[in-house]
């Protein structure tokens, strides 16, 4: 009985050989096991023999899910010996989003999540354009004001403003092979609002009563990607005031004729 462990990186490999180390005369009858369940290796589509006596299989295609005990026997007149090979699988890391858009309301606050895996689990870092890295413990570009939780996945921005408007890249890494990143691009929806009222216009009539006006526009913010325009609903953006610089002159007249004395 014996046994023998195998590291797999899944990044620069898809197969393995695995051998029987029982060579006896006589000829042993050779035999492998997956969970306890006996082998038909001519049905197998992944599993192959090497010769016709079965004591080194081929494994292809690899993936996660073969990882575990593969155990062989040999059998012959003078008895019988196992011996098992444990598949350790590697898996490189991967981001599963690429290319996300997210069209965010400015003021709310965001949660970016870095949708990876990978075996040994990945480390996860972030970058906001351009190239400015936020890191588990540390982060420089993104304003510390703006970050309200950080952890190795997700990546929450608060009180989100046009400052925060780009392009997020999560970095997933864990050795095995070249690091895998995704982005996730992130749009400020900016809805109007009133400006300051701007001074009054000279009054229309030179005297007696006439009318002035003041204006404003929809600029504190301007609306921007698509946010709505300023409510006009009571709140106009001319407004009118009747004014006077001066009473009118009043040309005389003469009244009717008095009595006769």
């Amino acid at each position: 009985l014996g046994r023998k462990k195998y590291d797999v990186n899944l990044g620069s490999e898809d197969e393995v050989l695995l051998e029987c180390p029982f060579s006896y005369e006589p000829l042993p009858e050779y035999s492998w096991y997956r969970n306890d369940q006996k082998l038909n290796l001519s049905l197998e589509k992944r599993i192959f023999s090497t010769d016709h006596t079965n004591r080194i299989i081929k494994i292809t295609n690899l993936t996660k899910t073969d990882e575990g005990e593969w155990r062989c026997q040999a059998k012959n007149q003078a008895g019988t010996m196992t011996f098992s090979h444990f598949l350790n699988i590697m898996v490189p890391a991967m981001v599963l989003s690429q290319g996300h858009f997210l069209n965010i309301t400015s003021g709310m606050t965001v949660d970016l999540t870095c949708h990876a895996f990978g075996d040994p689990r990945p480390k996860i870092e972030w970058s906001f354009m351009p190239s400015q890295r936020v890191g588990q413990e540390y982060f420089s570009g993104i304003q510390e004001k703006d970050i309200l939780a950080l952890n190795t996945t997700k990546l929450v921005v608060s009180d989100i403003s046009v400052a925060d408007e780009g392009t997020y890249t999560c970095l997933a890494d864990n050795g095995l092979a070249e690091p895998s990143t995704g982005d996730i691009i992130v749009t400020v929806i900016v809805n109007g609002n009133w400006g300051q009222w701007g001074s009054w216009s000279e009054c229309d009539k030179t005297c007696g009563l006439g009318q002035r006006k003041r204006v404003r526009l929809c600029d504190n913010p301007p609306p921007r990607n698509g946010g709505s325009q300023c409510s006009s609903h009571n709140r106009n953006a001319d407004q009118f005031a009747v004014c006077k610089n001066k009473n009118c002159p009043i040309d005389g007249g003469y009244s009717d004729w008095s009595n006769w004395y």
